[in-house]
């Protein structure tokens, strides 16, 4: 998969890493505590991941999830 701007490609995602070429820079390793491919539904990434940062949250410790990717289908992209 071709990511936007300069050639790079995605090599491979699991659950808790995206591996990318880079050209000039070679093959980059991203680690996160959990990754889900485009598969993944919302319920889905909020059941096995975010559900657990908002109990944290919710019981007063610091929680965060990041999320970056497209937006579902039907959503109005945003401004």
């Amino acid at each position: 998969q071709r990511l936007r701007g300069g050639g790079a490609r995605i090599l491979g995602v699991d659950k808790g890493k995206v591996v990318t070429f880079v050209p000039g820079l070679g093959v980059r390793p991203f680690c996160f505590s959990q990754v889900f491919d485009a598969e993944a539904s919302q319920e889905q990434v909020y059941s096995e991941y975010a559900s657990q940062a908002v109990a944290a949250a919710l019981n007063g410790f610091n929680a965060c999830v990041l999320a970056y990717g497209q937006t579902g289908p039907g959503a109005p992209p945003s401004p």
